[in-house]
């Protein structure tokens, strides 16, 4: 990844990847069909089979790192409302990072008072998670700006390295 950010590796173990894989492959039947958020566009879009065990392996990852209980949750489409006003984990979202190095916080995670952490994979190595640490949603949102692909102003993107220094 270009532009590294200060953090930290947090290695995974073969139990945690196997499990990352389960639960994304569980994400993926739970939601065939719902379709996507407004704020995503295809074309910007990967599988998600390659997304969604990458974006699970995150959240535990940020969990191993913080000494968090991690649930390992999947849930069908028709209980995806109930949880749409959690965390991934107790009052913090997980953004994985793809390709850039920039994360996502959204307007909704500044109303939830969430904390953004944002966390970085090459499914070529899953083994090794970078996490970048974490602040506030609004933080994130104040340092931020509004993401192209969002026509709804819902989403702002910042850089990891904001993350320096940051009162979590």
């Amino acid at each position: 990844m270009r532009e590294a950010a200060p953090c930290d590796l947090v290695t995974m173990e073969p139990w945690e990847i196997e499990h990352a894989v389960i639960v994304g492959g569980k994400r993926i039947i739970a939601n065939l069909k719902r379709g996507n958020a407004l704020h995503y566009k295809d074309q910007f879009m990967e599988s998600d089979w390659e997304a969604q065990p990458a974006a699970v392996l995150c959240e535990a990852a940020v969990a191993k790192f913080l000494g968090k209980y991690y649930d390992w949750s999947a849930w069908d489409a028709a209980s995806h409302d109930q949880y749409r006003s959690g965390t991934d984990l107790d009052r913090i979202e997980v953004r994985r990072m793809r390709t850039r190095p920039s994360a996502a916080v959204r307007a909704r995670d500044v109303s939830k008072g969430a904390y953004i952490w944002p966390a970085w994979v090459d499914m070529d190595h899953p083994e090794s998670v970078y996490v970048f640490g974490g602040a506030s949603a609004q933080y994130c949102w104040d340092n931020g700006t509004f993401a192209s692909y969002d026509t709804t102003q819902q989403t702002k993107t910042f850089h990891p390295r904001i993350l320096a220094g940051a009162y979590v």
